[in-house]
């Protein structure tokens, strides 16, 4: 028997003081009003109209059915297997199994991103082109002036820097400065990413319950509704930072020979990511309001408390330093400051009544009328304080109920639903090209498949994720802190994009975390049903 270390507490085990576990009860059920209330809407409301309503070929509360009946038979399938390898895991070749296995399957969820790659590729527009379009110039010495949007987006500064290196990458190993060779590098980068972060997922859901079977189970979800959706194909901060929650929350619950580590660890791999997409800062959020709770327990070393701290603040003050005084210069960029769009720009689009919070351009034009900071978000907030009392006590929640579905209500993740989303296409004509262009570009006579069937998954994982409400009795000190750091994540990442610009591609970056809830809340449901584990 394999040990549960989350799914099954220990009582023996320190539990959660008072405070701690009235904040951990606080958590759960806020955790099971957000998504209940998510998932209630999606499977009540999905016909009204919203802003980018995608169409399905069914209702989502069939889509759900189907999704449940296929994740049970799914299990089924994946319990069975794990059955018969048991006996024979520890002989020889049997034995360093699982080790391959994984090696394998991420190898080939690779191999098959590549080849979609190079059957559809494609050069986009919208920021992820212009990304692309600048470290391409910058490499190849063309001197690009994008001053005026690093101004406006200064928060695409790394991840423009990185494409700038594998542009001259390209160049330099390659010898080549064809547009098509950078893309497609960019695109292996992603793949790459992908991969490692499919890993991580695993070795997560592994560390929490020691059970082989739910880390495959989360690592073929992650494979279905990450691995092979085509976002892959776009180069930008969604798809490169969706390693850094996952890679946070692995941080956090890992043991480390030396525990000092794991503090500094954290603190890099949140300023990367936030400096990559910046609700992968949001994890780090979660992990930080967990330690303060905890910090209510009678047995708290203070001095290790105070090192910690003191660890986090030096890291990140560093890297900040770093970032200021290289990052700009490196691209030879000159950034304004008083340019920069600040958050209440994107509060104020977020409750833009005639896009129902999606990017809208003339609120971008009419932020940049304003010369200074200080009287562009004086404008914005008069601008949110007169919608929001344009929506009144009744206009706000129906805005807010289209919002929610604009957010939750696309599997697809708004996939081609950005401006200028085809330049140019690199795709091949061969009866594979033409299958996979069929079923994932809008003009394809499959591509309605691709939409229901990403839905159907979107809305299992969904209601794993509610299940996962349930998940745990009150236990040992660090199984309630790891469940409640996936519970303030989730939540925290609902507020994020309920309060700011809206768009489904948002949660993509969030994704492993999702799974990872999904999986336990299923298991969770499967305990309570049978009264015991899957072995």
């Amino acid at each position: 028997m394999e040990n549960n270390t989350l799914v099954e507490s220990n009582p023996r085990k320190e539990t959660m003081p008072g405070p701690a576990r009235f904040a951990d009860k606080a958590v759960q059920i806020l955790f099971f009003a957000v998504f209940g209330v998510i998932l209630a809407l999606l499977l009540i409301f999905s016909s009204k109209w919203h802003y980018l309503k995608v169409n399905f070929d069914l209702p989502n509360f069939w889509l759900l059915i189907l999704g449940l009946v296929f994740a049970a038979a799914f299990c089924f399938v994946l319990h069975k297997i794990s059955l018969f390898l048991t006996n024979r895991r520890k002989l020889s070749p049997w034995k360093h199994l699982d080790r391959w296995s994984l090696f394998i399957a991420v190898s080939l969820l690779f191999g098959i991103q590549m080849i979609i790659a190079l059957c559809i590729m494609f050069r986009t527009g919208w920021d992820a082109g212009a990304l692309q379009d600048f470290a391409y110039m910058k490499a190849t010495n063309q001197q690009p002036n994008f001053n005026d949007y690093f101004s406006m987006y200064p928060n695409n500064l790394l991840l423009t820097w990185v494409f700038t290196q594998v542009m001259s990458l390209c160049l330099g190993v390659l010898q080549s400065a064809d547009y098509y060779v950078f893309l497609l590098l960019l695109i292996a980068l992603n793949s790459s990413i992908s991969c490692v972060t499919s890993l991580l997922l695993f070795r997560s859901v592994h560390l929490l319950t020691g059970n082989r079977v739910l880390s495959w189970a989360a690592w073929w979800v992650y494979a279905l509704v990450v691995g092979l959706s085509p976002w892959f194909l776009i180069p930008y901060s969604d798809t490169t930072g969706i390693l850094f929650p996952i890679l946070l929350f692995y941080l956090y619950i890992r043991l480390f020979r030396k525990e000092m580590l794991r503090w500094p660890l954290i603190a890099v791999c949140f300023y990367i990511g936030f400096r990559i997409k910046p609700t992968s800062a949001i994890p780090f959020i979660a992990i930080i309001l967990v330690e303060v709770i905890s910090l209510f327990s009678r047995s708290t070393n203070w001095k290790k408390v105070l090192i910690s701290t003191s660890t986090i603040l030096a890291t990140i003050v560093v890297l900040q330093i770093g970032y200021a005084a290289l990052l700009s210069p490196a691209l030879g960029i000159t950034l304004d400051k008083e340019r920069e769009i600040g958050p209440l720009h994107f509060v104020k689009m977020g409750l833009n009544p005639q896009t129902d919070g999606v990017y809208f351009h003339d609120d971008v034009l009419f932020t940049k009328t304003f010369p200074t900071k200080s009287e562009q978000n004086a404008a914005n907030l008069q601008v949110i304080q007169d919608r929001l009392n344009s929506y009144g006590r009744l206009g706000t929640p129906l805005f807010l109920l289209r919002k929610a579905l604009v957010n939750f209500n696309n599997g697809s993740f708004a996939w081609t639903q950005e401006g200028s989303f085809f330049i140019h296409s690199y795709s091949r004509n061969n009866p594979l090209a033409s299958l996979l262009k069929s079923y994932f570009l809008p003009d394809g006579s499959l591509y309605h498949l691709f939409l229901t069937f990403s839905q159907m998954l979107w809305l299992t994982v969904l209601a794993g994720t509610f299940l996962f409400s349930f998940q745990g009795k009150r236990g040992a000190i660090q199984q309630s802190k790891q469940t409640m750091v996936i519970r303030l994540t989730l939540i925290g990442l609902v507020m994020y994009v309920m309060l700011f610009e809206a768009r489904a591609r948002y949660l993509y970056t969030s994704l492993p975390i999702f799974i990872l809830a999904c999986v336990l809340g299923f298991y969770s449901l499967y305990q309570r049903l049978f009264k015991k584990a899957i072995q």
